[in-house]
């Protein structure tokens, strides 16, 4: 089967193809998301802000750090569930750093605890990936509706409450963060060995703050 030019690059020194039903352990490797804001009446400024913006995650056996990246804001998370995890926000020429342990980290995804999934009767082929649509359901009546692939499975989801409880990998999914909708396409996933020092936590510069109620967004 010959992929359409324009299909989502996945490399692993050469380019894999895998049959639908066929599904992938990902230990390590590099995954890109295109972020877009779904515009809403009441929140036009705040869509604008994001601009163009992307999410990077970099996984390597236990460890895991993501990136997010607007016109405004920059935003790294480094997460070992057996130790800390470190969140690291630059603004303008401000710049903070967050420390959670593990059950502070819990916490502020507290809306998680007790989310249904809902599997929905409906498929289709997003950039070449063949995907199932389920609904997320929260704590809070809020609902995440993604679309996944049984394709690809990360060794270890639980980064990410959307990943943890998909079983298979998101491809297109849409979470709200302050009111407004954000759209995450995955555009990119490189099954690549990641460099340790990816995953080393600047320390120098940062404003420490304590760890709050929730998550800082």
């Amino acid at each position: 089967m010959r992929l359409r030019k324009n299909m989502i690059s996945v490399f692993s020194g050469l380019i894999l193809f895998f049959p639908a039903d066929a599904q992938r352990m990902v230990s390590e490797g590099r995954m890109e998301y295109k972020v877009t804001p779904m515009a809403q009446p009441g929140y036009e400024s705040l869509a604008a802000s994001f601009g163009t913006s992307k999410q990077l995650v970099w996984l390597k056996g236990k460890d895991c750090r993501i990136d997010f990246e607007s016109m405004h804001v920059r935003q790294s998370v480094f997460i070992n569930l057996s130790d800390k995890i470190n969140l690291l926000r630059e603004a303008g020429e401000e710049r903070f750093r967050w420390t959670f342990d593990s059950v502070e980290w819990k916490r502020t995804q507290k809306k998680f605890e007790g989310a249904k999934w809902i599997e929905l009767n409906e498929s289709k082929d997003i950039d070449g990936f063949f995907c199932r649509k389920a609904l997320i359901e929260l704590s809070d009546s809020s609902v995440i509706t993604l679309f996944y692939t049984n394709q690809y499975r990360l060794l270890n989801p639980a980064f990410d409450p959307v990943f943890n409880l998909a079983p298979g990998l998101p491809v297109l999914y849409s979470v709200v963060m302050s009111g407004l909708q954000l759209e995450y396409r995955l555009s990119s996933l490189q099954t690549i060995p990641v460099s340790s020092s990816v995953f080393e936590v600047p320390i120098s510069g940062y404003k420490i703050i304590k760890a709050p109620l929730k998550e800082p967004f």
